[in-house]
């Protein structure tokens, strides 16, 4: 029973550790400008509800035929 105790307590810790960083890390990112991410993109897609959606597009410097390449950020990076 102790050691559910312990572990109990270790998540407990560690949830509210990683709460604690996401919620320092946003107040960061609002005190250094929240205009960071447009300066990493260069084009602006309008989406379905009519907000602008920040892409950044890379084109190879020929012509030639290409695969395209999608890259949605998510969780697994």
């Amino acid at each position: 029973m102790r050691v559910l105790k312990w572990i109990g307590i270790g998540l407990l810790v560690v949830v509210v550790g990683l709460a604690g960083f996401l919620v320092i890390s946003t107040a960061v990112d609002a005190l250094m400008g929240g205009d960071r991410v447009a300066a990493l993109t260069n084009t602006s897609i309008d989406s379905g509800d009519g907000a602008a959606v920040r892409a950044f597009v890379a084109a190879p410097p020929d012509a030639g035929p290409h695969p395209a390449v999608i890259m949605l950020h998510e969780f697994y990076g």
